[in-house]
């Protein structure tokens, strides 16, 4: 019998105690009567915020406190709740019933609140039918320590010190009753920068998570491009050069989809139609390139999460795509065309497992320039991912977009080994070969449809190539595909011929025959 041991003792890190902070937005009685009273009620209170509610709040050690809102966030200006109460503009909250507010609770009633609770204030900027300015002076209003007519405003209300609000929101629920906006990364970005007048402590900490090598570099190409086509000027370029970090990232954690078979049951136990779930195995690691100041700056190493801050990600990159995503890339069409759909399944097969084996310890290890024991443990640790039993890891999900995947995840292994060997990868060709089979079409020996997916132009390309039922054309055609390779594949010694007899035995023996006689 398996058992597991609970040990409270031991600490993996520290819970960042933020996350268990608290949303106050006016719906309903949250705010007046819920919160706020007044002083002159019969209701025991504090300056106006009821004592039952505040000691309650004070008993969950808030860290920190959200206001406005909410949707009410993107109605609610600011300056109608400072200032003299009779004075304040009456307003009509439309989020939320109709109702009629006053305007009683406004800036310095919620700080009194966040006060006498303990917490942070974490002030909900209006973005929907707000402007850049009237935040800009909320900011200054609440934060400005010297003379500006903020600050002045500020003192006239009878707060002398600035408030020191740490935490502002920049609108909320943007998609929808924040302003139905559109999202547009980069032009959120701009207006941010607007918004915070190039403020060099408002910068921003960027992490890509695309599976190509060195995707911030690429990413932050990417946007001095965007600064030049949208003239955003020499201000924002600077202020995104001095004070925004862009850090290339590897993130190795295999996430087959969704989770067609259980989604009821997921469902029901969640009470929510979750059509957005995914599946994804235990494992995972996230790799960093970062300086020590960015892995102080964003913990996540030390929240109990496998995440490696490293000066170069480069051979953690070349050894997950190498060992995990090279090897899935030639094993699915190969089992696919097998008449297997599951990779765990691939992996037990003792045709398609061998080939797999090959695949993996004798043609793709030899590759790569680590050390020997290290490439046998995690290339061995793959295989036992591969075969999770909880995980129906559908081999077609991974055929999405193959010719692509194999230029980037198998033909520098290709490559390597011949240069190496002196002659090419039996198992990396074939696999070329089998991918080039299921861009053919048709269906498979027990009826099922074989449905190719990539881009229209390597559709076409294909389809154009097997009509005309010559396998040296269509290996001459696939190979010089430049738009694919980037070159023409034709030049390597030997492919050409290796591809034509793999294309030849497979249409003469059918795949499972075919991998069998380079085992």
């Amino acid at each position: 019998m398996a058992c597991i041991f609970v040990n409270a003792n031991r600490s993996v890190g520290t819970i960042n105690p933020n996350i268990y902070g608290q949303f106050s937005e006016h719906l309903g009685r949250c705010i007046y009567q819920g919160i706020y009273v007044g002083q002159a009620s019969d209701i025991p209170n504090t300056n106006g915020m009821r004592n039952d509610v505040v000691s309650a709040l004070k008993a969950l050690h808030v860290p920190v406190l959200r206001w406005p809102g909410g949707c009410f966030d993107d109605t609610y200006h600011w300056r109608d709740g400072i200032g003299p109460k009779e004075n304040r503009k009456t307003i009509v909250n439309t989020n939320w019933g109709g109702v009629t507010e006053d305007n009683s609770f406004g800036t310095h009633e919620f700080m009194e609140l966040c006060r006498q609770i303990g917490c942070e204030a974490y002030f909900s900027g209006n973005v929907g039918s707000g402007t850049v300015q009237e935040f800009s002076d909320w900011v200054e209003y609440c934060n400005m320590g010297g003379i500006s007519p903020m600050a002045s405003e500020r003192r006239a209300n009878g707060q002398d010190e600035p408030f020191n609000v740490k935490y502002w929101g920049i609108g909320n629920e943007a998609w929808g009753c924040g302003g139905n906006m559109r999202p547009e990364y980069y032009a959120d970005e701009y207006r941010r920068y607007q918004t915070f007048n190039g403020d060099p402590t408002k910068g921003l900490i960027i992490f890509p998570c695309e599976l190509i090598f060195l995707n911030g570099h690429v990413l932050k190409d990417c946007i001095y491009k965007y600064i030049e086509l949208w003239n955003l000027g020499e201000d924002f370029k600077k202020w995104f050069t001095d004070c925004c970090g862009v850090y290339a990232t590897l993130v190795d954690r295999i996430v087959p989809g969704f989770p067609r078979k259980e989604i009821k049951d997921i469902q029901q136990k969640i009470c929510y139609e979750d059509n957005l779930v995914v599946q994804a195995e235990i494992f995972h690691l996230w790799v960093i390139e970062a300086p020590k100041e960015i892995a102080e700056e964003f913990p996540a190493d030390k929240a109990g999460l496998h995440v490696l801050f490293v000066p170069s990600e480069e051979p953690y990159h070349e050894r997950k795509v190498t060992l995990l995503n090279g090897p899935h890339t030639v094993l699915s069409p190969v089992a696919f065309l097998s008449g297997i759909n599951i990779v765990r399944d691939a992996c037990k097969d003792p045709v398609v497992g061998k080939y797999i084996h090959k695949v993996q310890f004798e043609e793709l290890m030899e590759t790569l320039n680590l050390p020997k024991d290290e490439l046998q443990k995690f290339a061995s640790d793959v295989l036992e991912r591969f075969m999770n039993p909880f995980v129906d890891h559908q081999v077609t999900s991974i055929m999405l977009n193959s010719f692509p995947k194999y230029q980037t995840r198998d033909l520098p292994g290709v490559k390597t080994y011949l240069e190496r060997k002196g002659e090419l990868p039996q198992g990396l060709v074939f696999g070329l070969a089998a991918i080039i089979t299921y861009y053919k079409g048709g269906k498979r020996e027990d009826g099922t449809e074989i449905v190719p997916n990539d881009s229209q132009e390597i559709m076409d390309l294909l389809k154009n190539l097997w009509a005309t039922g010559d396998t040296q054309k269509v290996t001459d055609g696939v190979l010089s595909a430049s738009q694919i390779w980037g070159e023409d594949l034709n030049n390597i010694p030997g492919l050409n011929a290796l591809v034509k007899k793999d294309l030849d035995l497979i249409q003469e023996k059918g795949m499972l025959e075919a991998v069998k006689t380079i085992l």
